[in-house]
């Protein structure tokens, strides 16, 4: 019998979840999120701040080291994320940086990309949680 792999059922339960709060009527997701979230003059979308006050609630950054906020962080994006987005080209490399080489992605978009400028995403993370995967749905949708 094959083996189950917990963390990829609790992934996919958990992306379901995530699709339940998005279809729920915005009065319903508005008031589950404890209200209105506006800064500087936007608001945020209720199905958004719900959904972030759902991730604050199950697991605060406080007392965590790197190590975990990574591995909640990839969690979090492989949730999001879905099935990738269809690009032209994904190509893994490394650039040089200011301390030695640093890995790096690029993405070429559907028909090509010559004469087209180059974008270059810097994710957020402090430099410490995030990084090529976590990222990499965002990064197929700029290109």
């Amino acid at each position: 019998m094959p083996r189950l792999d917990l963390d990829s059922l609790a992934i996919a339960g958990l992306r379901t979840a995530s699709r339940v709060i998005d279809a729920l009527p915005e009065h319903v997701a508005l008031r589950l999120a404890g209200g209105e979230h506006v800064v500087d003059g936007q608001r945020l979308d209720p199905h958004i701040a719900l959904i972030l006050a759902v991730q604050e609630r199950a697991a605060s950054a406080e007392g965590r080291t790197p190590g975990q906020r990574r591995t909640e962080i990839a969690r979090s994006s492989q949730i999001a994320a879905g099935a990738p987005t269809k690009v032209g080209e994904v190509r893994d490399l490394t650039v040089r940086g200011g301390a030695g080489m640093v890995r790096a992605r690029h993405y070429r978009p559907p028909g090509g990309g010559e004469g087209r400028p180059l974008v270059v995403f810097f994710h957020g993370g402090g430099w410490v949680v995030g990084g090529l995967d976590t990222h990499d749905q965002p990064c197929r949708l700029i290109a």
